[in-house]
């Protein structure tokens, strides 16, 4: 039964219906005047019978000619190579239908929305229709009952010619929503379709021409048909969320997108993403979302030391307290909330609450997974922080932060040294050009004394990251811990060169005289960290960078000050 049900969706998504009635119809009429013929004429019994069977051997050419003429469009624009019959063409299509799995029931209840084209005629004005987008897949992920796949693994087909079902299989996914935008002043035209990725059968597709101001209305609208359309239940909360509006001001909504779109891009893109953001807020200070924008900015900012923790983190705090008092059930919120108690308050059990929470308002929101991995490794649980990141791999599975986050755990907290190594090259796979992968990736090598390759790694992140302290700093461990001590000592005089003209954190400074073996030195800088709040302490008891003063006394001390 599966065969035929599936050679019965194959006739139908070839729309092939009307050629076999026209058939059968003529069949039966030639038929019926064969039989009159025969009895008027008294020719032999068997010429009716006869032609019956002519009718059924021809009837698979018919279908096979029409397959080969409703595909004869698509084959001028992409040559392939021909059949060498009509029948053959039939018989390989039926196979395919029959051979397909049916899908299970939650397996149709995973979607993927691809990045809608930019038809403006801006170039400037991609930030637009990635947002749309975004908050597409925002809208979805609210939904409980469907599989949905994050935004930073979907703009990896932003420029793709694969085809939906390559898509899909990649992807894990049942279904796909295309669509595109196009913004002219106020108005903005949307086009999108959802297709099933296995059959490139049309299950949905709308086209609207509104008003600006109605963005949102769209988006809700496009959320509403897909989970209908794949038989997704929605809670009367759920609903309540897909349809509330986060701000009335499109200039606002027009900012906050370039804010996202920034803070995207990392590194500069954060101060950019930043500015956006607080833009948005001058105009509606209301704005949940703007507010959970620039906690974001300011977490990552305090994260990686290009502000002061004890200044960016609690920000950070304020920003996302704010957009919660606005809206209680906004995910993002509660994810950066999260952030900052574990990287502020050092604080792990705080920061799981305020993460499974994130979790149980979006579970489609990869990030929350991600960093309530960072979590468990801060309480020494490996094997569960692996298995949230891998949660995190599920719904965002080619997210480049979702995937160093998990070679960073192996290596980190798991002491998974080669297991890290594939992870992160997997990763570079992705992006490049990503620093913190090459970081990691030193990491790991360094921490087996594969300090020629460490090396190597760790001045390509120096590199990529416009020689960020950090980075800097692990260079310099690697240097002295490899004996090269005058190499070791260039790296601390150019920290000590920035430290005049801007902020570096005194962790950095650590690490170098740990490589170098000057322990005490280096729990003077650790200590100058303790007073600086800065967000690594609370990795301090997992980071096997510092095991070499794991029985000192002053070490000791500072992890019973940071509660570890």
């Amino acid at each position: 039964m599966p065969r035929l049900k599936q050679l019965i969706v194959e006739i139908h998504r070839r729309s092939l219906w009307q050629v076999l009635l026209v058939y059968i119809g003529g069949a039966w009429v030639c038929y019926e005047i064969i039989d009159t013929i025969t009895d008027r004429l008294v020719l032999p019994p068997w010429i009716p019978v006869a032609a019956i069977v002519l009718f059924l051997v021809g009837l698979p050419f018919v279908v096979a000619t029409a397959c080969v003429r409703e595909r004869g469009s698509a084959v001028e624009k992409s040559p392939v190579a021909e059949p060498s019959s009509a029948a053959e063409e039939f018989v390989v299509g039926v196979e395919e239908a029959a051979s397909r799995p049916e899908p299970r029931g939650e397996e149709r209840k995973s979607v993927a929305v691809l990045p809608f084209a930019n038809l403006s005629s801006e170039p400037e004005s991609e930030y637009f229709s990635d947002g749309i987008t975004f908050d597409i897949i925002n809208h979805l992920a609210k939904i409980s009952d469907l599989k949905v796949i994050s935004r930073t693994s979907i703009m990896r087909y932003k420029t793709t010619d694969k085809p939906l079902r390559r898509i899909g299989e990649e992807l894990g996914v049942a279904a796909i929503v295309e669509g595109e935008v196009q913004r002219v002043g106020d108005r903005v035209r949307i086009g999108a379709q959802l297709v099933d990725a296995r059959t490139d059968e049309h299950l949905w597709a709308e086209q609207y021409d509104r008003e600006l101001s109605d963005v949102f209305a769209i988006q809700s609208d496009v959320a509403h048909r897909v989970a209908d359309a794949l038989k997704a239940t929605l809670t009367a909360a759920e609903k309540e969320r897909i349809e509330r509006r986060p701000t009335d001001d499109s200039e606002a909504y027009n900012l906050y997108l370039k804010g996202r779109y920034f803070f995207d891009r990392r590194g500069e893109g954060l101060w950019k993403g930043l500015e956006h953001f607080q833009q948005a807020l001058e105009i509606d200070p209301d704005y949940a979302l703007a507010h959970a924008g620039v906690a974001d900015c300011y977490a990552l900012l305090g994260f990686y030391g290009n502000l002061p923790a004890r200044e960016a983190m609690p920000r950070a705090k304020a920003a996302a307290l704010r957009a919660l008092e606005i809206d209680e059930g906004l995910a993002e919120a509660h994810c950066s909330l999260g952030f900052a108690g574990l990287y502020h308050d050092w604080d792990p059990l705080a920061a799981e609450k305020d993460l499974q929470r994130a979790i149980e308002v979006n579970p489609g929101y990869a990030p929350a997974h991600y960093w309530y991995a960072c979590v468990f490794t801060a309480l020494g649980r490996s094997e569960d922080a692996l298995s949230e990141n891998r949660r995190a791999l599920e719904v965002d599975p080619l997210s480049i932060f979702a995937n160093v986050h998990y070679g960073w755990i192996m290596v980190t907290a798991g002491r998974q040294y080669e297991r890290g190594r594939e992870q992160l090259k997997k990763t570079l796979e992705l992006d490049p050009n990503l620093a913190i992968a090459h970081w990691l990736l030193g990491q790991a090598y360094g921490m087996e004394s594969m300090f020629e390759d460490g090396i190597s790694c760790f001045k390509k992140a120096v590199e990529l990251s416009d020689g960020l302290p950090w980075f800097l700093g692990s260079l310099g461990w690697a240097y002295g811990a490899s004996g090269q001590a005058e190499e070791a000592g260039e790296v601390l005089s150019e920290l000590d060169t920035r430290r005049r003209e801007r902020y570096v954190r005194s962790f950095c400074f650590a690490l170098v005289h740990i490589g170098l073996g000057d322990l005490d030195e280096a729990l003077d800088w650790l200590e100058k960290a303790y007073e600086e709040h800065d967000t690594w302490m609370v990795h301090l008891n997992i980071d096997p960078t510092f095991d070499c003063l794991r029985s000192h006394p002053r070490f000791i001390a500072l992890l019973k000050n940071v509660c570890l």
